[in-house]
């Protein structure tokens, strides 16, 4: 019920307007004539045992058209049956194609307990909240649309009946197209079929073939496990990543590994998702120095396909330093070296090479590594910055003092970069300034570096890191 429950109040929420148009007024006025809201010839069209009704619609091939109604009392009930449901040209054409079934709730005629035991059970199946509802299903009894009071007259509702009828005849024709058909070409029109049906009615009554769907486009190659399960998967994935970091946070690192292949084995998780928990296991494996373990899963992780090139070079850059860690520097440099030739996409490998000559004491290799990089990263400021920073600090090392401080002056004069990185340039050039004892230059450096900066906020973060240096070198001499 919790489900149908949705979609109907989304349905009568829809249908606020049309039902306020009837006032109770307008209700005292619009019965008249109508003795006892009797309805004429029920016997004739309008079954009341659903039982028959299912055995008359299998039989012609006929759809049902099922109304629930409080006959008596509602105001948009006798509305819909005055200017529609009891005029002639309803009367003669909508059996044609439905078999017409009433499922009445009235409040002044008491229904025989059988029949108010069908109609309750009835209306729970398909969570009527509110009355007039019209529900059209298939000779099989699967639902295809809902409908209800509807400002027009019988010609206009014939044709709107019409027109949610087609809509059957063409899921019907997708999934006859579909019935001698497997793998992706079988889901795709299976999906066509129901994508001429309401999203919601979907949801609830064709669980077994979104099912289907989902299974045939397990991979998710024709997007269509996306377009059925996205929200149901997002919320799945999220559950086994919290498990994940609650597992590796409090579990022993072997019962937290244990269980990280098996959440991996039995949940299809997207590419980032996929890496964030093959990196916990990576670093549970580290922790406990299963050192090939560890090895065998980055180069897996390395080799997958899907991760966009930088996060490649990021697991590569792991795999590299945490060699280093183990004072493989020559077999790190080596992998390096080789990844920067295999890789298409390479300029923080490049980056990376240089940190790593930089911290084994090769500062004029490292000084080549960083020229490179910094052409290649024009166009990416937030990493030109950096490279940058690391190119003076080696020339800085190397007593090349002026080279350094020319390397940041160039930087923060270039206006292709945006203002706060031109800003931390001017910070490192009076960080080293300070260092060479040049107070007054320093100043002079830290204060364009808060002038340049466009924003408040941003202003106000670099006056908090000047505040920070010029205490750290208070007393410090011209």
């Amino acid at each position: 019920m919790s489900r149908n429950a949705s979609l109907y109040r989304s349905r009568w929420l829809k249908l606020a307007a049309s039902l306020l148009l009837v006032t109770s007024a307008n209700f005292a006025t619009n019965t008249v004539g109508l003795p006892g809201c009797a309805w004429p010839d029920d016997s004739e069209i309008w079954l009341q045992d659903a039982a028959e009704a299912i055995e008359k619609a299998a039989s012609e091939n006929r759809d049902l058209l099922l109304l629930f109604t409080g006959s008596d009392w509602c105001p948009p009930c006798i509305k819909l049956k005055k200017d529609v449901l009891s005029q002639k040209e309803f009367v003669e054409q909508a059996p044609n194609s439905f078999v017409l079934v009433k499922f009445d709730f009235p409040q002044t005629v008491e229904l025989s307990a059988e029949l108010q035991k069908q109609n309750d059970e009835w209306s729970e199946r398909f969570g009527i909240e509110g009355f007039p509802t019209i529900v059209l299903l298939d000779s099989q009894q699967r639902p295809y649309a809902f409908t209800g009071l509807r400002e027009e007259g019988p010609a206009a509702y014939l044709k709107h009946l019409e027109a949610l009828r087609q809509t059957r005849e063409k899921r019907d024709e997708a999934f006859s197209m579909a019935a001698d058909k497997q793998g992706i070409e079988r889901a795709e029109l299976l999906d066509q079929g129901l994508s001429a049906l309401d999203p919601d009615i979907v949801e609830i009554y064709y669980e077994d073939v979104v099912n289907e769907i989902g299974e045939l486009d397990s991979e998710d190659g024709a997007g269509l496990r996306t377009k059925y399960f996205a929200a149901r998967d997002r919320e799945l994935r999220k559950a086994v990543m919290s498990n994940i970091s609650m597992v590796a946070r409090l579990d022993r690192p072997e019962n937290a590994i244990a269980f990280i292949e098996r959440a991996l084995a039995e949940t299809r998780l997207p590419i980032d998702m996929w890496l964030t928990a093959q990196k916990t296991k990576l670093r549970l494996l580290r922790s406990l120095e299963r050192t090939d373990e560890a090895q065998q899963l980055i180069d897996s992780m390395i080799s997958t396909e899907g991760m966009d090139a930088e996060t490649r070079q990021r697991l590569i850059i792991n795999k590299v330093f945490y060699m280093v860690s183990r004072s493989q520097n020559d077999l790190a440099m080596d992998e390096l070296e080789q990844q920067i030739r295999s890789q298409p996409e390479n300029l923080l490998l490049m980056i990376a090479k240089g940190e790593l000559l930089h911290s084994f004491g090769n500062l004029e290799e490292a000084l080549a590594a960083y020229d490179q990089s910094i052409m290649a990263a024009a166009a990416r400021p937030e990493v030109l910055v950096e490279v940058v920073g690391a190119k003076a600090d080696a020339l800085f090392e190397l007593k090349r003092v002026e080279e350094a401080l020319a390397t940041l002056d160039e930087l923060a004069a270039n206006q292709n970069v945006p203002a706060n990185y031109r800003a931390e340039a001017l910070l490192h050039k009076a960080l080293m300034l300070r260092e060479t004892n040049r107070r007054r230059a320093a100043i002079l450096s830290e204060n364009r570096a808060v002038e340049i900066v466009e924003t408040p906020e941003g202003k106000s973060e670099i006056q908090k890191l000047v505040d920070q240096f010029r205490r750290k070198f208070a007393g410090q001499s011209q």
